[in-house]
């Protein structure tokens, strides 16, 4: 995979901050014209460094005050048990990310 420089790395802490930007806001961040920052955050989204743009929401307005972070071990290690685990959790709306680790927990 080809490596991004400086200005790509720019482009994508302005992003990160707000993806909201515009190609033109971003450009004049950087002092850059609009065309090329447009087809660096292209390659960018093509060479998956950008996957998705996503709104994060304000859990208390929605009646979600609460956070909860669990870890979780599994009784069997085997492929076919975690594949089944893995694909229950997906199907949980309320479950936001999930991460296979080593270790004592197997989910965190």
């Amino acid at each position: 995979m080809e490596k991004i420089d400086e200005t790509d790395l720019n482009i994508l802490r302005i992003l990160q901050e707000d993806s909201k930007k515009t190609t033109k806001e971003v450009a004049e961040m950087l002092n850059l014209t609009p065309s090329p920052v447009y087809e660096r955050v292209r390659r960018l989204e093509k060479r998956g460094y950008i996957k998705k743009y996503v709104a994060l929401i304000d859990k208390d307005l929605l009646n979600i005050p609460i956070t909860a972070i669990c870890m979780v071990s599994l009784r069997y290690h085997d492929e076919g048990f975690i594949d089944k685990f893995e694909k229950q959790i997906r199907g949980l709306k309320e479950v936001q990310e999930c991460y296979h680790m080593a270790g004592k927990v197997d989910f965190f």
